[in-house]
């Protein structure tokens, strides 16, 4: 791309960022209007067949790595596996074989709401929960509650439920009455055979364990590699930025992070995934396996020599896609939200990604290095609606807070630019001592409950590269850890130890 060229790029996120503006004014003076908030949990490993289904719809659909994952979706497994992020730290395993919901995901007086239904198969939950925070785990038949800081292993089975506490302490509730369970006790509700129910020897960690084991080390430690970095007031996603990638010093940002072994013409947001959802328009889903913190908050800036480089900030809200949206005739791209710190650019920069067939095809978008004679970039005022084309207008009407309380923007936001600041990205956004305060407003969890999905997901052959297991045939973990999943719970010999069937790829049969 020719200086020229860039230079008129540039001129038009300029014209772009003055309609943001315009748009901001306007909604001020539109009188007060409500907002609402989601909270957002990242799907952080997808290894095999593993789906989701949105809202409590029996619809499944394969899951992808970093998929945001809001109240009411599910999550399931036939030959794969599944770990979810929560903000503060606490992590979900799903094994192969298993289904599990969310519920609610909420905020409250301070506090975190996690409930999460399970229907078939084998989790296990690291519930790193605050004294005001609300986590629960069940099914028809029990539910079960941390006590503060816990780790613990729900295996659901035709014969009943058995949960293993690891670390700390929960309380098991049934029909039956409440028990509670510390470190190394192992309870057995017996669903066929009610004989059965009661304290059980715990059996010897198996390969399900230790992967989780694994998984929780590797998460502990990189993500303490970040903090004098990056100090987020959340943990999801800042473990991997450890694990691929380096900080540097460079004059004029600060301290930035850079992805390991990109080329000279790499550029953010184009690995990966438009998706559409509800309340927030088109959201960004990386294919990196690092692709959730520095593609939801923080800012990508381009330096030269450097390339692209980001800098953390921006924490106070998850931002689903910070980008300018732009268009080429009649098809739609974008490029980051960002800036240029060096005038010296290479002519091989990349500029924009082009959307060539649909927002949501991901084997259709191109990166587009410079222009042909006689085309033209049009900055666009806002991002698409839920088609995809140019001349719809996406409704957005949520934000998404990182913070335990709403307290901040309830009080921060205004009425009067509530909706105006819902609807215009993340980092194009006045600070907020800028806005015009008032009184608090009250905001709403936009996501309504749903339906308890009761399906499993269907059989599917997984395209490799996309989340595909390694070994379709039952192997799972990350580059870090590989094993089979033993029988947790031996059909007929409830807790007499593990069944050891190396042809086996679940550690419970599912209900």
């Amino acid at each position: 791309m020719t200086p020229r060229r860039f230079g008129f790029f540039l001129a038009s996120f300029s014209l772009a960022l003055g309609l943001f503006s315009a748009m901001m004014t306007l909604s001020a003076s539109a009188g007060e209007t409500g907002l609402s908030y989601a909270r957002i949990v990242r799907l952080s490993v997808v290894k095999g067949d593993v789906q989701i289904a949105r809202g409590g719809t029996d619809k499944w659909e394969p899951a992808a790595l970093n998929m945001p994952l809001q109240q009411g979706f599910a999550v399931g497994t036939n030959d794969g596996l599944a770990e979810i992020e929560l903000e503060h730290g606490s992590v979900i395993w799903l094994a192969p074989n298993s289904v599990l919901q969310f519920t609610e995901l909420a905020l409250s007086n301070g506090g975190q709401i996690t409930k999460v239904a399970m229907t078939a198969g084998t989790a296990t939950f690291d519930a790193s929960i605050g004294s005001q925070d609300v986590f629960s785990v069940s099914d028809q038949d029990f539910q079960v509650a941390p006590d503060g800081k816990s780790e613990f292993r729900v295996d659901l089975t035709k014969e009943g439920v058995a949960v293993s506490v690891l670390k700390g302490r929960i309380t098991f509730q049934s029909q039956q009455g409440g028990q509670n369970l510390s470190k190394g006790d192992t309870y057995f509700l017996g669903v066929r055979k009610s004989q059965q129910t009661g304290l059980k020897t715990t059996p010897k960690a198996d390969d399900w364990d230790k992967f989780v084991n694994t998984r929780a080390s590797y998460l502990s430690a990189s993500a303490a590699e970040n903090g004098q970095y990056a100090n987020a007031p959340f943990r999801y996603g800042m473990a991997d930025m450890s694990a691929y990638g380096g900080w540097m010093y460079v004059p004029g940002l600060g301290f930035a992070w850079q992805p390991n072994g990109i080329s000279s013409d790499w550029m953010p947001f184009a690995d990966g995934s438009m998706m559409y959802y509800d309340g927030m328009g088109w959201t960004w889903v990386g294919a990196e396996p690092w692709g959730w913190v520095p593609y939801h908050f923080g800012q990508w800036s381009y330096t030269s020599p450097y390339g692209w480089m980001w800098t953390p900030g921006n924490y106070n809200q998850w931002a689903p896609a910070p980008v300018h949206w732009v268009a080429l005739g009649n098809k739609v791209g974008w490029t980051p939200l960002a800036e240029v710190k060096n005038s010296a650019v290479p002519a091989k920069t990349p500029t924009f990604v082009l959307a060539n067939r649909g927002l949501n095809n991901i084997y259709g978008y191109k990166t587009v290095t410079s222009l042909k004679e006689g085309q033209t970039i049009q900055a666009l005022a806002s991002s698409p609606g839920a088609s995809g084309k140019l001349g719809t207008t996406s409704e957005l009407r949520m934000i998404v807070p990182t913070a335990r309380s709403l307290s901040l923007p309830g009080h921060e936001i205004s009425p009067q630019v509530a909706k105006a600041v819902a609807n215009t990205p993340a980092l194009s956004r006045p600070p907020v001592q800028a806005m015009e305060l008032s009184r608090p407003i009250a905001i709403q969890n936009g996501m309504s409950a749903a339906r308890l999905v009761t399906s499993r997901p269907p059989a599917q052959m997984m395209i490799g590269g996309f989340g595909a297991m390694d070994d379709i045939g039952g192997r799972y973990g990350d580059d870090r850890s590989n094993g089979l999943v033993d029988s947790r719970i031996a059909a007929g010999n409830v807790l007499a130890g593990h069944a050891g069937n190396a042809n086996s790829s679940t550690g419970a049969k599912p209900r």
